[in-house]
């Protein structure tokens, strides 16, 4: 896998899209005028096992495991805020690092992935309020790095039949209650995981997130659901 660094000029242009959008399904105005941003760290490289993050040099999450999404932390916004995931058990290794710039009050998911190389994902804007009146809104993420995936709910491809690897896909709607859901890999045919049932919240977002993990000298795949909050 070779991706080439993001510069932060487009990591910044990347935001203020992303929030604007954001801002025009809200009705809201988004600013940068140096208040505070809210970040939570997914783990999904399997370079190494748990990692920890600094934010501006300061360490915020000490230990995070592979495969899990941090609680929020508290950042600056309106000014550049440098990222520094590093190896857990030896902090000397760096994982990925980059400056972002934030919007005030505004929340981000922010996923560190890859196997040799390892780098930021780009970053996810988070809404909790779904875009669907009355619905429930469920957004893929795949940061498998090869893995093409097919996601089911009640027996019925979500969003698209097949879901490239290291894709992240728009909401898709679904009608609030009690859904099945379940995970193939596309090109096998098989089950990634156990199949879920879940009640979904009307007017509430999702994200369903596929990532890669070690299993001795193997690299398989896992998935999980996470309520926006």
């Amino acid at each position: 896998m070779a991706h080439a660094a993001w510069s932060s000029r487009f990591v910044l242009n990347t935001l203020l899209c992303a929030a604007a959008l954001m801002s025009g399904c809200q009705d809201g105005v988004v600013t940068f005028t140096g208040g505070t941003a809210y970040v939570r760290l997914f783990n999904a490289q399997t370079k190494t096992d748990a990692v920890t993050l600094f934010a501006d040099s300061v360490r915020r999450i000490e230990l995070l495991p592979p495969g899990i999404a941090s609680s929020a932390i508290t950042v600056p916004s309106g000014t550049y805020v440098l990222l520094d995931v590093r190896s857990a058990s030896d902090t000397a290794q760096r994982i990925a690092s980059q400056r972002y710039v934030m919007a005030d009050g505004q929340s981000y998911t922010i996923i560190v992935r890859g196997r040799t190389i390892t780098d930021f994902f780009r970053p996810i804007v988070d809404t909790a309020q779904s875009p669907f009146a009355g619905k429930a809104a469920v957004k893929i993420i795949n940061v498998s790095e090869e893995t093409f995936v097919t996601v089911n709910a009640n027996g019925s491809p979500l969003g698209l039949p097949v879901v490239d690897a290291q894709t992240v896909l728009p909401f898709t709607s679904l009608e609030a209650g009690t859904v099945q859901l379940s995970v193939l890999d596309a090109d096998r045919n098989v089950a990634i995981g156990s199949d879920s049932t879940v009640v979904l919240e009307a007017g509430q977002c999702y994200y369903l997130f596929v990532h890669d993990y070690r299993s001795g000298t193997e690299v398989l795949q896992r998935w999980f659901l996470r309520k926006v909050q």
